[in-house]
Order: C-alpha cells, then sequence, then structure tokens
C-alpha cells in the first residue's frame, strides 16, 4: 500500500517509524506535497524482515517512479529502512534525509531511556520500562495505547493541536516481528555497516529535545566517511511536522534539501 499526495512525477517519499507506525506521515505528506507543489509518495510497509521491507520499498517506489531517483525522508525507524534502501538500490535513492532518526549502534541506545525516563514522574518510570519491554515481546492493544501515551509525553515537546494524539495506527505485530532483526543487526554492526554503501547526499534534521541522542546518528557515519549535513531544531523533540515551535523551521530546512 502506498499513499500518494500529490500529482506525479513522485520524486519524493517519505518513510514512517515504528516499525509499525502506519500513516504516521500522512499529514506530513500532504503538506510537503502542498508546500513544494510537488507529488509525495507514502509508502506503508507491511513486509515481516529487514530484507523483506527493503525489496517492498524498491518496488512501491518503483511502481510510482520506475524512470526517477527518489528522495527518502525517513522518519526514526524509517531512517534505517531508507539507509538499507539508499545501500541496496544506489541508482534508485537520490538522497537520504534522515529525520529524529534513532542511533546506529549499541554504545548509545542507554542514552534514550535514560532521557525519556528523565521526563517522567520516579512513580511512573517503572511501569513505563515494563510496557517497552512488553512491547519487543508481543503486547496487547491496551498495553500499545498506554505505550503511546507515555511516548507523546517522553518525545515531544509541544505539540501542535491538530498533532495531540493523531501519530497513526500503531501495529504492534509489526514491530515485534522486525524489531527483534533490527535491534541483533544493530549490535552485530551490520546496520552501521551499510553507512558504507551509501553514495547518495545525507541529510540530518533533529530536535534538539529528542531522547534519540543526535550522536549516535552523526558520529557513526563520520567514523564511516559519509559526508552529511545537519540540521538541530530549537524546541523541538522526535517529530518536528508534529512540533508547533518547530514546525515551519522544519519544513522550511526539508524544502531546501529537496530542492537541490
Amino acid at each position: 500500500m502506498v499513499g500518494v499526495h500529490g500529482s506525479p512525477p513522485y520524486r519524493i517519499a517519505v518513510v514512517h517509524g515504528g516499525p509499525g507506525a502506519c500513516g504516521s506521515l500522512a499529514r506530513m505528506a500532504e503538506e510537503l506535497s502542498q508546500r513544494m507543489d510537488q507529488g509525495v509518495l507514502e509508502p506503508i510497509q507491511a513486509a515481516g524482515t529487514l530484507e523483506g521491507l527493503t525489496d517492498e520499498l524498491y518496488g512501491q517506489l518503483q511502481a510510482f517512479s520506475p524512470a526517477e531517483r527518489v528522495s527518502l525522508v525517513g522518519h526514526s525507524w524509517g531512517g534505517w529502512l531508507s539507509v538499507l534502501c539508499a545501500a541496496k538500490y544506489p541508482r534508485k535513492v537520490a538522497s537520504l534525509v534522515l529525520v529524529g532518526c534513532a542511533p546506529f549502534e549499541d554504545r548509545y541506545v542507554p542514552k534514550i531511556l535514560e532521557n525519556r525516563l528523565g521526563k517522567l514522574p520516579p512513580g511512573e518510570r517503572s511501569r513505563f520500562t515494563r510496557l517497552l519491554e512488553r512491547l519487543a515481546g508481543g503486547a496487547s492493544e491496551e498495553e500499545i495505547r498506554q505505550v503511546e501515551a507515555f511516548l507523546e509525553r517522553t518525545d515531544n515537546v509541544c505539540l501542535l493541536p491538530s498533532e495531540r494524539g493523531s501519530s497513526g495506527v500503531f501495529r504492534g505485530d509489526a514491530y515485534a516481528s522486525v524489531w527483534r532483526q533490527a535491534a541483533d543487526w544493530r549490535t552485530r554492526g551490520l546496520l552501521a555497516g551499510k553507512l558504507e554503501e551509501i553514495v547518495c547526499p545525507v541529510y540530518v534534521i533533529h530536535g534538539q529535545d529528542d531522547p534519540h541522542p543526535l550522536e549516535g546518528v552523526v558520529e557513526p557515519l563520520s567514523r564511516r566517511g559519509v559526508r552529511y549535513q545537519v540540521q538541530v531544531l530549537k524546541n523541538c523533540g522526535h517529530s518536528p511536522f508534529r512540533e508547533k515551535d518547530a514546525h515551519a523551521d522544519f519544513f522550511l530546512h526539508l524544502a531546501s534539501i529537496l530542492w537541490r
């Protein structure tokens, strides 16, 4: 399934996070299409493995833009998938924009939970930690809703009124089926190793208050000789396109990148 925003040609695709956060970029894709007066694709992920997701994304791009190179705007987990696609299909990907990307190496992971717990009252921290552990093993729908409610508080600064409680539909089954393999790839260095295969321009947009540490993205890029440009947004959490104070700056920076 692919959400289509605007008219062809489609040279931009937004890649959602999660894994399993289906529809979380629908509003962003529509606004980006209107602001740039260009067609934007919103691929929805369904495959259950990293290899399957990579090929699925390539197939979705080919279906709508068979003769075009496409810029991938990957949010959160979508940044990882965009990297995998650009590494395997370099002739298809024109540029990579990593928005709120998660760390490429394990050494940075503890900082995520530390940052999130620091935004919660002491009495809620153990409950949040237990829910995250349940999520990786297959949580109930109620537990997923509770995790989402916690993340709304820990990962954002000040959401636009229209964005409150509108982060899309989270598929717990998709998360459970893919995340174990993704985490294993990160632990074994396979994920970071894919950075060495990137030949297109790379841009990083990151919220200053995103619990995902920026150094977990840019330092692995630097160590592997990948040239990149970075933009840090103030008063901004994990999803700049949802943030009241960063929303306008985010789209200005993103449009300036995609026009190049």
